[in-house]
């Protein structure tokens, strides 16, 4: 929990609040083995629990997220001097991930007597743990390399480079085209579809393997109209009211939506991430539960009523997904490439920590452009800005404070960016990125109903290609079978479906639900889901 707080708290920009936790996980490590404590008992001064007791240090994989956190702390906040008084202790925790390395593998194996974050199941190796190798290797190198231990960086970036070198080949799956779970303590392959977002964005797989296990994941086998379920219903040991093999965890849903962000998905990430806003009063207003069932809105029954890391992970995504926000304290660099949603008018985020200034933004969508306006105290920041604008937009253009300036447009299967770098000191400053056209994909917002199933449609794929728009969805019903696109461009023929204009402007495109099927014969959709396809033509 503290790790994951941890994050959060960097994400709102409290770096002392992240270093007093940083500070108090710390004081608890194993001094003889460097491992990192898993949880602790507030009756622990008590008893002896670390000794009697087996829950304290147990997890191996606290150890490496703990390196990867403290990684990201430095990095915001610049801050090199806590690295430098801890390095003894940050150089022991890494000791202890590296004598957990396979030399037959180069990848973590989990000592007998020991779990990874998987607590239902005995493994011996577990994908997540080896992603989280690979993320503790490479944070380790940067740390060292900043405190000036530049023997301890090479070898890290070597560990990392042989991780990352067999990762693919241990842990995907060629034939069913989605990643291994991890291996049984007999040494079988675990091959139930299981959603862990932190796989993605980090490179370990090739681009089309991510691409397909992201549409596998956006799909009706695991997204739901309350969130992602930790594993398909389509796989054979799926268990809606389990915790660890069917319930849907609110922090994976979180970073879930955060993953698809990433990837540059905003119409899949957006109705996940909305899918957690009915969960802010399934029980007491403002709280947020651990888990709830896979297969109908409601707390699972080992789900507790207020969970920090399901809070947490919500506070991340939001400013790391939906705002994008990326800051290097240290360099005095701030990106900011958001998702808004296209119905906002305006979106302002203040208390932004750049090293040892503020920063405050305000931006507004505004039909045709984005017009936004940056403010900094207590020194200069170096900024990147780089909003989502609409698929296929054209001229392209940008002022900053009346000035023209060089603006490169990146452009993705189902989004694009236009990016403008500039600095911004004492001075306030103006930036307007204005395009012309393009076509922007809304999905419905889920609204479950407590004790209901999962009925709203679960897009699983946009593409635009010359001026075709190209989507896929998991389909319910007639009823709910619709998303909406904001374009100033007409529709001409639609395949698949039907285009009725919006008094607002733009579209309801309605998949035409294939009739007499009573489930998909697509494996990874929850029955009695349709997958369909539609192919809409502007002009």
């Amino acid at each position: 929990d503290g790790l994951v707080a941890t994050e959060a708290l960097l994400a709102e920009g409290n770096a002392a609040g992240a270093k007093e936790e940083l500070n108090f996980i710390l004081k608890y490590q194993n001094a003889a083995s460097g491992m990192m404590w898993h949880e602790l008992s507030q009756s622990a001064g008590f008893i002896d629990w670390a000794g009697k007791y087996p829950y304290m240090y147990v997890h191996v994989d606290i150890t490496f997220d703990f390196l990867s956190t403290l990684a990201d702390y430095a990095r915001t906040t610049g801050d090199t001097e806590f690295l430098r008084e801890h390095w003894s202790a940050i150089a022991s925790a890494f000791a202890y991930c590296h004598a957990l390395i396979d030399p037959a593998t180069a990848l973590p194996s989990i000592p007998a007597g020991k779990e990874g974050a998987n607590e239902q199941e005995r493994m011996r190796e577990d994908v997540g743990l080896s992603a989280a190798w690979v993320s503790a290797a490479e944070g380790y190198r940067q740390m060292a390399v900043a405190t000036g231990h530049e023997a301890e960086a090479t070898a890290a970036e070597h560990d990392a480079a042989a991780a990352r070198k067999a990762f693919t080949a241990r842990y995907w799956d060629a034939a069913k085209g989605f990643w291994i779970a991890g291996y049984a303590e007999s040494g079988q392959a675990m091959t139930d579809e299981r959603s862990h977002a932190g796989l993605l964005g980090q490179g370990l797989f090739t681009p089309e393997q991510e691409g397909t296990a992201l549409a596998r994941l956006a799909s009706a086998g695991f997204e739901t109209d309350w969130g992602t379920r930790g594993m398909s219903a389509a796989s054979a040991h799926f268990d809606p009211n389990s915790y660890g093999s069917g319930s849907i965890s609110a922090l994976g849903t979180a970073e879930m939506a955060k993953a698809f962000w990433r990837d540059h998905e905003p119409a899949i990430a957006w109705p996940i991430f909305k899918s957690l806003l009915p969960w802010f009063h399934l029980d007491s207003l403002g709280h947020l539960h651990e888990v709830a069932a896979g297969d109908a809105y409601h707390p699972q029954v080992e789900s507790v009523p207020e969970q920090t890391w399901s809070a947490a992970g919500f506070l991340s995504a939001t400013v790391h997904g939906l705002l994008g926000l990326d800051i290097d304290g240290a360099g005095h660099r701030l990106s900011v490439a958001p998702h808004p949603d296209p119905r906002w008018d305006r979106v302002t985020v203040s208390q932004i920590g750049v090293g040892q200034a503020r920063m405050a933004i305000a931006f507004e969508p505004k039909p045709g452009a984005v017009e936004a306006n940056f403010t900094a105290s207590g020194g200069a920041v170096h900024v990147s800005f780089a909003p989502e604008i609409p698929l296929g937009a054209i001229d392209v253009r940008a002022v900053v404070d009346r000035r023209n300036v060089p603006v490169t447009v990146a452009s993705h299967k189902e989004d694009e960016h236009a990016r403008v770098e500039f600095d911004v000191g004492e001075a306030p400053v103006d930036c307007r990125i204005a395009y012309r056209g393009g076509v922007r994909v809304v999905a419905p917002d889920p609204d479950p109903i407590v004790g209901g199933r999962s009925v709203q449609l679960k897009l699983a794929g946009v593409a635009f290609e010359g001026n075709r728009l190209t989507l896929d969805a998991d389909v319910f019903d007639g009823e709910h079978a619709s998303v909406e696109i904001e374009t100033p461009w007409s529709v001409g023929t639609v395949e698949g479906g039907a285009a009725v204009p919006l008094s607002d402007g733009g579209y309801r495109l309605t998949f035409a639900r294939a009739s007499g099927k009573p489930e998909t014969s697509k494996p990874d959709s929850g029955a009695p889901f349709v997958h369909e396809h539609m192919v809409v033509e502007l002009h």
